[in-house]
C-alpha cells in the first residue's frame, strides 16, 4: 500500500484516541442509517430470526458476540450480523438471532457496559454478510498539522484494503492465512500465537522460545478466547490441524481471505501508473458505478492460471498457485473508492470527517489518502 492518488501535502494526525472519535453507523438495504427506530421492511410476528439494534463502544466483534448468544440461550454461530467492526469505536448495527431460548420477551436492555441492544422486529430471514449497503463514519483526528486542507471534487482513493485486513498488531492475518492455504497448520499456528508483536501478551514471547502449549497456557492469566482454545486443544492432542480448526469459520475464512486482500493491494500499486495505458485480462470499464471506475476480477477458483502478467508475478512472488483457491468464489472489486456524502470541519487542532463508503471498502483507507501518516496512525 504506498501510491496516493494526489499529491498534496497530508492533514497528520492521530485517530482512536478514544472510542468516541470513530463512530460507525451500518446503512441498511433500503440506504437508511439504523438506528432505534429501525425498522423491518418485512416483519412477521412468529418467525425465527429476533432482530436487534446493537449499539456498542469500546467492545470486541467476538465479545458481543458471545454476550448476545449467552443472553439467549443460543451458541454463537445463531448470532448473525452484517459484517465485523472494529473494536475502538462507537458503532450502531443490526443483528439477528436465530430461535432464542431465553429472555424471549427483551424488548431493549444493557448486556454489559458498552453494549445495549433494542429489538426492532422478527423476520424469516437473519443477516448475511454484505446484507448492508455500506456505513457512515463520523471521525476526529486528533492533533493534525495542517489545518488548511481541503477535499478535491470528486474526491477518491485507490481502494485498497485497509491495515486491520492483516492485523495491525498481532497476529499477522496474511501470514496465518498463507500458511493455512498450503496446509501448513504448525506454521500458521506458530503465526496466530507467536506473532512478532510481543508488546501486547507475554505469552505470545513464551510460545516462540518453548513451543509448548502447557507452559505458554500457564505463562499469563489472560490469554485472548481464540488463542486460548488453540492451546488447549493442541495440548491435549498435539495435532496442530485439529488445534487450528478450533477457530470460528468466519475468522479462518479472513485469515484465508486476507491473502486475496494483500495480493489486490500489490495489484493495484503496480497497475496505478499504467492503468491509463490498456487494460489487461480480467480489467474492465465499470458498468454499474456513477464515476469512472474500472472492474477486476480477484482470484477464484475459476481460474486455471492468473489471468495476466501483473496477476502471474504476483503469484510467483508470494509461492502461491490456483490449486489454492479452491474455498474462494468469483469476485470482483473496483479500482477506485468515492466517499459518498463527504464533509470536513476544522476543530480547533483536529479535523471532523464524514462520510459514507460501500461494505468491503474501509474508512482507513480514505483516511490515509487525507493524513498522509504511518499505520499506527491509522489502527
Amino acid at each position: 500500500m504506498n501510491k496516493y492518488i494526489y499529491d498534496f501535502k497530508g492533514i497528520g494526525g492521530r485517530i482512536k484516541t478514544e472510542a468516541s472519535d470513530f463512530k460507525v453507523v451500518e446503512i441498511d438495504d433500503s440506504g437508511v442509517l439504523v438506528s432505534s427506530k429501525s425498522r423491518l421492511s418485512h416483519p412477521c410476528t412468529s418467525c425465527s430470526y429476533v432482530h436487534f439494534v446493537a449499539n456498542r463502544k469500546n467492545l470486541p466483534h467476538q465479545l458481543m458476540l458471545s454476550e448476545i448468544s449467552k443472553f439467549f440461550g443460543v451458541s454463537q454461530s445463531d448470532v448473525s450480523t452484517a459484517g465485523i467492526k472494529d473494536k475502538k469505536a462507537e458503532i450502531t448495527q443490526e443483528i439477528a438471532v436465530f430461535n432464542p431460548q431465553q429472555n424471549t420477551d427483551t424488548t431493549k436492555v444493557e448486556l454489559i457496559e458498552g453494549l445495549q441492544i433494542r429489538k426492532i422486529g422478527s423476520s424469516v430471514k437473519g443477516l448475511p454478510r454484505g446484507h448492508i449497503t455500506g456505513n457512515q463514519f463520523d471521525i476526529l483526528i486528533r492533533d493534525v498539522s495542517n489545518l488548511d486542507f481541503e477535499a478535491p471534487t470528486d474526491f477518491k482513493t485507490l481502494n485498497y484494503y485497509g491495515y486491520q485486513r492483516f492485523g495491525c498488531t498481532s497476529p499477522s492475518n496474511f501470514n496465518v492465512g498463507i500458511n493455512l492455504l498450503r496446509g501448513n497448520y504448525r506454521e500458521a499456528l506458530n503465526y496466530l500465537i507467536g506473532a512478532e508483536n510481543y508488546a501486547e501478551h507475554e505469552f505470545r514471547k513464551v510460545w516462540q522460545d518453548t513451543r509448548d502449549p502447557e507452559i505458554t497456557l500457564r505463562s499469563e492469566s489472560f490469554i485472548p478466547s481464540i488463542e486460548r482454545n488453540v492451546l488447549i486443544k493442541l495440548n491435549k492432542t498435539g495435532d496442530h490441524k485439529q488445534a487450528m480448526l478450533t477457530i470460528p469459520r468466519f475468522l479462518l475464512n479472513l485469515f484465508q481471505r486476507s491473502v486475496i486482500s494483500l495480493l489486490w493491494n500489490n495489484y493495484l500499486s503496480i497497475r496505478s501508473s499504467t492503468l491509463d495505458i490498456k487494460l489487461l485480462k480480467g480489467e474492465r470499464k465499470a458498468k454499474d458505478s456513477q464515476q469512472n471506475n474500472i472492474e477486476i476480477a480477484l482470484p477464484s477458483n475459476k481460474w486455471k492460471e492468473p489471468i495476466n502478467k501483473v496477476w502471474m508475478e504476483l503469484f510467483q512472488t508470494h509461492n502461491l498457485t490456483v490449486d489454492m483457491l479452491k474455498s474462494f468464489r468469483h469476485s470482483t472489486r473496483l479500482f477506485y473508492l468515492y466517499p459518498e456524502q463527504f464533509k470536513s470541519r476544522k476543530i480547533d487542532n483536529n479535523f471532523q470527517v464524514i462520510f459514507r463508503i460501500p461494505t468491503g471498502s474501509y474508512a482507513t483507507v480514505v483516511l490515509r489518502e487525507i493524513m498522509r501518516s504511518g499505520v499506527k496512525s491509522l489502527c
